[in-house]
């Protein structure tokens, strides 16, 4: 049976149905065999680099702000829209990755194969054609900042930080004391730490920024001005953290305080980043 120009042209513009786009969702959310199989083989290879840094992030919960990294990855590689896959310069960089991983791991340095592991996963993402071409670098940040990096402004820093938020702490008239990087209160002493000072929580705020700017296709600019912009707020933020601290353990909750300095930075970088003025544009 014939059918109608009227017909075929409403049919045309029709919207898809809600199972469509459901259904267009799930498979847009789910990433594909090949990509799984790449993917978990990296990992797989990685196994001695990825070994240490489990450990580092046991030993030094403070690190454990890289795995928002690793979570937003993961992300994007599920969202399966490949555009302009770069294979040659991604292949180059997964095999540099790999025997920095090795050479290192090979000369008892594990802590310095990170990096590599970090470009491996550039380069899978760039041969693959996504996550896109700039929100990719993202797995720079899937790393722990170096020790050496974070101890650059130690004591200075978290002493400072500590010196003011106890001082405004004692003003009300709450038990505490401090003597250099150690408060005292009615549950006992606790110390703050050279990561206290601030410094993993810019970096983890200039990488959720390179993210946000990233994948709303902001010009490079932008994406470099928005990093300076939310770096600066960690000092701001860490002292706050630093406050809730003194706060805790003034009315005998050194152990609380404790979970604030460790686990606090981290929920308040989400904050920032949750905060939307406008939808995101997903980078190609």
């Amino acid at each position: 049976m014939a059918v109608s120009g009227e017909s075929r042209s409403k049919r045309a513009v029709d919207p898809p149905s809600g199972s469509d786009r459901r259904c267009s969702r799930k498979l847009e959310g789910s990433p594909s065999a090949v990509d799984l199989v790449l993917w978990l083989g990296l990992l797989a290879a990685s196994y001695p680099t990825l070994e240490d840094l489990l450990g580092h992030i046991y030993r030094e919960p403070w690190a454990v702000s890289c795995l928002v990294f690793w979570a937003l990855l993961a992300r994007e590689v599920c969202r399966r829209k490949a555009r302009g896959p770069r294979r040659s310069l991604g292949l180059v960089l997964v095999v540099v990755g790999m025997l920095v991983q090795y050479a290192t791991l090979v000369s008892d340095w594990p802590r310095y194969a990170r990096p590599g592991l970090a470009l491996a996963f550039v380069g899978l993402g760039l041969a693959r054609g996504h996550p896109a071409a700039r929100v990719v670098w993202i797995a720079l940040w899937t790393v722990p900042v170096p020790s050496i990096v974070v101890e650059l402004t130690s004591p200075q820093l978290e002493s400072g930080l500590l010196g003011a938020a106890s001082s405004l702490v004692a003003l009300v008239g709450a038990p505490i004391g401090r003597a250099g990087e150690i408060v005292t209160g009615p549950g006992g002493a606790h110390g703050v730490l050279a990561a206290d000072g601030g410094i993993p929580l810019a970096v983890l705020l200039a990488g959720l920024a390179w993210y946000r700017g990233s994948r709303r296709r902001e010009p490079l600019r932008a994406v470099g001005l928005r990093m300076i912009v939310w770096s600066a707020l960690a000092i701001p933020l860490q002292f706050l953290v630093v406050l809730l601290f003194c706060v805790a353990v003034a009315v005998g909750q050194s152990h609380a305080g404790g979970l604030v300095l460790t686990y606090a930075p981290m929920a308040m970088a989400m904050a920032v980043l949750a905060v939307r003025r406008r939808p995101e544009t997903v980078a190609g």
